[in-house]
């Protein structure tokens, strides 16, 4: 009631501070509203209080409305300013053309907005405001926050399929945190790189990197930072086929997430193991965790959260050869996928959508989803793309077009390889179609290269099992 305008933004930053683990987005969106209320907030204090607004806009899905926040920070209001409600929303424009603006505000708004951007999936504008905030960093002598932004840039990169960009831009956040003794911004270095090298499928050498992370994390006692890193390492674990230690890696970073309070990366990790429980067969444990995580995805209201289980849902429920029910809530993911303008997991979705046609023998409606699907993931998944290239190569070939069938194969394998269950699995995809264009040879080479990456994924796989019997039989027939 009280407060100055100084004491009203640290407020603000101290509520969001503990709300990132203990509280929904909705309570954060709801103290920096009445954060607003209080008199004489200076103009800086109250565009830093719209960041954090739209901050937890961001977190809790609502993403364009927190690209009006953030676009509003631009240009004082034109209404009542004790009335968040009426404040009016800015045009895009630059706040460089604000003299009034502190440059370290400039670039921390500019943060913001390329989070937005990134959330979107909008990377190229991301980026550019990733290296505007950078510019303004380096100017002003800022090696924290420069070496936060190299990591941001870096992971757009990332997600754009650019991973020496990525890898340069990591290498160069690592430098700074080293020489500047900021533990927990090379820890998060160190996780990054770590994905990094998951995704080229050097799977030992990522956990080489995110041990030492973990490590770190353990000496602060940085809960947050130890639940991703656990987490990141059941990834790589999952990807080498050791699932069981996956899911007891999970394990903690769920009770880590109990523990703190933060139920958006519970649900997240609870999706998880029903995840690696499918994997295994054991459909039972997949159906409750992955109901679970639904629920709590639902009461948080986090949509993207929410898109996702339901997708995995849908997968379950195809695995256990139930397709209606698996095509119902593929259509239900979708449907929240397009509500909130989620491409990445509308892309996964619709080639779901798609394989669980092929099992059906619904020919036409398996390749206008995937179609649909591979559009989208090029941009957003490439190895999705690829893998599901080799099921529409799959359906050009039973179809009779060969020559396309093997188009689709070419494109499709060099984005699937670095995932060895995916890529095995598109290499029977890829025997079979070999040998209906009469190149035995190296159909059975493919289906050589399949049986040598699942010995070494050192566990068992229903999908992939079959899929290689499958193609045992198709080969050992007469073309």
């Amino acid at each position: 009631e009280y407060a100055t305008d100084t004491l009203a933004s640290k407020c603000c930053f101290a509520a969001s501070t503990i709300l990132r683990m203990k509280g929904p987005a909705s309570l954060g969106v709801e103290i920096t509203s009445r954060v607003l209320q209080t008199d004489h907030i200076s103009s800086n204090d109250r565009k830093r209080i719209l960041i954090t607004q739209s901050h937890f806009l961001r977190i809790g899905g609502r993403i364009q409305e927190a690209r009006k926040y953030s676009l509003d920070v631009l240009s004082p209001p034109t209404s009542d300013q004790s009335n968040p409600d009426t404040i009016s929303i800015a045009k895009e424009s630059n706040p460089q053309d604000n003299s009034d603006f502190d440059p370290l505000l400039k670039a921390d708004i500019y943060v913001e907005q390329g989070n937005i951007e990134e959330n979107e999936s909008l990377f190229p504008k991301a980026l550019a405001k990733y290296e505007q905030a950078l510019t303004i960093y380096e100017r002003l002598e800022k090696p924290k926050r420069i070496a936060t932004v190299l990591l941001k840039t870096g992971g757009v990169h990332r997600s754009m399929g650019d991973y020496d960009q990525a890898l340069h831009a990591f290498t160069g956040a690592l430098e700074i945190s080293t020489n500047h003794h900021l533990a927990l911004l090379k820890a998060d270095t160190l996780t990054e790189i770590g994905k990094i090298h998951v995704r080229n499928g050097e799977y030992r050498s990522a956990i080489e990197h995110f041990e030492p992370s973990l490590e770190i994390a353990l000496t602060f006692d940085d809960l947050f930072r130890q639940e991703r890193n656990l987490g990141s390492m059941g990834v790589a674990l999952s990807s080498l086929g050791e699932y069981d230690r996956a899911i007891e890696l999970d394990l903690k970073a769920i009770a880590i997430n109990r523990k703190v309070g933060n139920r958006r990366n519970e649900s997240t990790m609870i999706g998880n193991v029903g995840n690696l429980y499918s994997a295994l067969g054991q459909y039972d444990k997949a159906l409750s965790n992955i109901e679970l995580a639904l629920q709590i995805s639902r009461e948080i209201g986090n949509k993207y959260l929410e898109s996702m289980h339901l997708g995995n849902l849908a997968i379950i429920f195809d695995s256990r050869g139930d397709f209606p029910a698996a095509i119902e809530k593929y259509k239900e993911s979708l449907a929240v996928c397009e509500e909130i303008g989620d491409m990445p997991q509308k892309g996964l979705t619709l080639g779901n959508l798609g394989e669980a046609h092929i099992r059906i023998k619904e020919w036409d409606e398996a390749v206008q989803y995937l179609a649909m699907s591979i559009d989208i993931c090029k941009d957003t998944f490439p190895t999705a793309a690829g893998a599901f290239s080799g099921s529409l190569a799959w359906i050009c070939a039973k179809q009779g077009n060969l020559t396309k069938a093997l188009e689709h194969i070419q494109y499709g394998e060099p984005l699937v390889a670095v995932y060895p269950f995916e890529h095995a699995k598109f290499l029977c995809r890829k025997a079979q179609i070999l040998h209906w264009s009469n190149q035995p040879i190296l159909a059975r080479e493919a289906l050589e290269q399949a049986e040598t990456i699942k010995e070494g994924l050192h566990t068992e796989n229903a999908e992939l099992t079959q899929l290689l019997a499958e193609s045992v039989q198709v080969l050992s027939t007469q073309q």
